[in-house]
């Protein structure tokens, strides 16, 4: 299984305690950390299941929390 995390600077930490929680959940789960630098892209937050998008946060929004991101990640499977 691969996840992706695509992440504006504002959610690095997320992104980080996103990793950990899903290398928790799915031992053996391959995950890609991209952080985005282009000031465009500061409010971005993006999960990806293989190629299929899980979550996006839409610029202004509150991100999900870490568990119901990993939760959204499990009823995709």
């Amino acid at each position: 299984m691969l996840v992706t995390i695509a992440y504006g600077q504002d959610y690095s930490g997320n992104a980080q305690l996103l990793s950990a929680a899903v290398k928790e959940r799915w031992t053996d789960c391959k995950i890609n950390l991209v952080g985005l630098s282009s000031p465009e892209y500061e409010e971005k937050y993006q999960i990806q299941l293989e190629k299929d998008i899980v979550y996006s946060k839409k610029s202004g929004a509150v991100a999900e929390s870490t568990d119901n991101i990993v939760t959204m990640i499990e009823e995709r499977l």
